[in-house]
């Protein structure tokens, strides 16, 4: 019992005196924090997603004017994460419209 308890924790110390740490990128982390604090656009695209259309029912014309705006925004560049390449997937089947009265 205290033999492998022994070897158990001088495999332990071996492998952790054998684990060199990671040298840490100031200037990316920096360049990575000014971006997100001071170049974010999450709260406006939160916006056009969320109070512009709103609860969005599957087919629904807020369904498809949230998805034009998506695809739109692909296209133009402003999120530079699918280029040119960006299409509506089509038809999702059935839908119905919320209205208020």
């Amino acid at each position: 019992m205290k033999r492998a308890l022994f070897l158990s924790l001088a495999v332990l110390t071996i492998s952790l005196s054998a684990q060199s740490p990671e040298p840490v990128d100031s200037a990316a982390i920096a360049k990575i924090r000014e971006h997100g604090l001071q170049k974010s656009q999450v709260m406006e695209t939160m916006f056009w997603l969320t109070d512009r259309y709103g609860p969005r029912l599957t087919g629904s014309k807020e369904f498809e004017e949230a998805g034009d705006w998506t695809v739109n925004s692909c296209r133009t560049g402003a999120w530079r994460a699918c280029g040119k390449s960006a299409s509506r997937s089509g038809a999702a089947g059935r839908s119905s419209s919320f209205t208020r009265r």
